[in-house]
């Protein structure tokens, strides 16, 4: 992967990881306890606290060499599909073999 290719990811993921920090604290402002048939609320701040984590654990793995490389084939994983999916371990052919 090129550095410069590398360097705009890690710009891509540091951004969409102060979006989330952002979303979070005003989801969480908004949580309150509710009952479990109107949980919505509670369920949208725990898929922003999961996107984060991911996005996080995308952003301690792309300063090392194997960053970018399918983990099945050994391929070099589309700069596209790292754009859209930072976190991906796959190669789209190797993810669709599932």
């Amino acid at each position: 992967m090129e550095e410069t290719d590398r360097a705009r990811l890690k710009v891509k993921i540091v951004a969409d990881l102060a979006a989330l920090e952002c979303e979070i604290a005003s989801l969480k402002k908004q949580t309150k306890p509710i009952p479990p048939d109107n949980a919505i609320g509670r369920l949208t701040r725990m898929e922003a606290i999961q996107a984060k984590s991911v996005a996080e654990a995308a952003l301690a793995r792309i300063d090392s060499d194997d960053y970018g490389i399918c983990i099945d084939c050994g391929e070099e994983i589309p700069l596209k599909r790292l754009e859209l999916m930072p976190e991906s371990l796959k190669c789209v052919h190797c993810a669709d073999k599932r």
